[in-house]
């Protein structure tokens, strides 16, 4: 049941986010309260200046209950702290409750580790209608299937159209925890989903899923899927380099 002090989100309490994206975290006050949001940044030692301070650095963001939160957002505030070069390796986000006579109490921890591999980003709406964000860091692979419709004249069959597609196949890597395993069965199970490719958002449809948990073991899952729209698939435009000219 939710009692005022947790996240709206499925997403697993200890879970990656990408150098490069963005998600919103929300939480709704059952009562009227003072409450803020607080970062704490972890982060590697480099020195014998920052042991002494602490590898964990706690800052105020905005306060309400609804927020942006991406490691560029992390690192400005550690910045703005005066450690513009600290290597960010994961940050805790929680609900701070003001009470009485300068009390504190402390909601639900969401904790972040940031991703350094590659991976594939992929968004849909959970159960509480949340845009929520999940990663695959599994191996992937692309099939090309086609459509020809055609017809036969004197013996001689010809082609009028050939309808083609491309097929992609992710594999989530391995998922150490039920948790993983839920959030990744609530995407399947989702009406709205989509691939975020350069920071955009584009919808798609999953054709088979291999999505069999095993409890209490490591699980991974592979899944094919295409584009909702053919034609936002940015494989089909292949990627031009500046080539250097030659000397004549």
């Amino acid at each position: 049941m939710y009692n005022g002090k947790q996240f709206i989100s499925i997403r697993p309490q200890k879970y990656i986010i990408d150098g490069n994206t963005e998600e919103r975290i929300c939480a709704v006050l059952k009562e009227s309260s003072n409450a803020r949001l607080e970062a704490t940044v972890f982060s590697d030692i480099l020195s014998p200046l920052r042991l002494q301070l602490n590898s964990n650095q706690t800052w105020e963001l905005i306060g309400i209950m609804s927020q942006r939160i991406s490691l560029s957002l992390m690192e400005k505030l550690a910045s703005d702290a005066g450690f513009p070069d600290m290597n960010i390796l994961g940050f805790d986000i929680n609900v701070v409750f003001e009470l009485e006579a300068g009390k504190e109490e402390r909601g639900e921890t969401l904790r972040y580790f940031v991703l350094r591999g590659k991976a594939e980003i992929f968004q849909f709406y959970g159960n509480f209608g949340v845009l929520e964000t999940i990663y695959a860091t599994g191996n992937r692979k692309t099939e090309l299937t086609t459509e020809p419709t055609s017809f036969t004249n004197g013996g001689i069959e010809c082609e009028l159209t050939n309808d083609s597609r491309l097929i992609h196949e992710t594999f989530t890597g391995w998922l150490e925890s039920k948790e993983e395993v839920r959030f990744w069965q609530e995407f399947f199970s989702s009406a709205k989903r989509y691939a975020v490719v350069d920071g955009v958002s584009r919808r798609i449809v999953i054709d088979e899923v291999d999505s069999e948990g095993t409890e209490g073991e490591l699980n991974a899952f592979s899944f094919k899927w295409h584009y909702a729209d053919k034609h936002d698939d940015p494989s089909m435009v292949p990627i031009r380099k500046e080539l250097k000219q030659y000397k004549i």
